[in-house]
């Protein structure tokens, strides 16, 4: 039997629906007990922006970040001159 178009289309659908659901499952509910005040089977945890003022005012946090952009961009010059598919990108 030949395969159709449509198949092919409900396949890739399937998929796709799979992967997002494995994929953004797992990133909603981490992003959902950031916003928790305890931990996320304590009873008395409430939703919060604790955590978020807690790093927003951290000075070690800015420090971090620093680094990361400086690595983060140090990367990109390096790799996107010398990488061997570079031209790809």
């Amino acid at each position: 039997m030949a395969r159709t178009t449509a198949d092919a289309r409900g396949f890739r659908f399937t998929a796709l629906a799979a992967l997002g659901i494995l994929v953004l499952s797992p990133v909603l509910l981490i992003l959902y007990q950031s916003f928790l005040t305890g931990p996320f089977f304590s009873a008395l945890s409430t939703l919060g922006l604790d955590a978020y003022v807690y790093i927003f005012t951290d000075p070690d946090f800015y420090r971090a970040l620093g680094t990361t952009v400086v690595f983060a961009l140090g990367t990109i010059v390096v790799c996107g001159h010398w990488a061997p598919f570079s031209h790809f990108f």
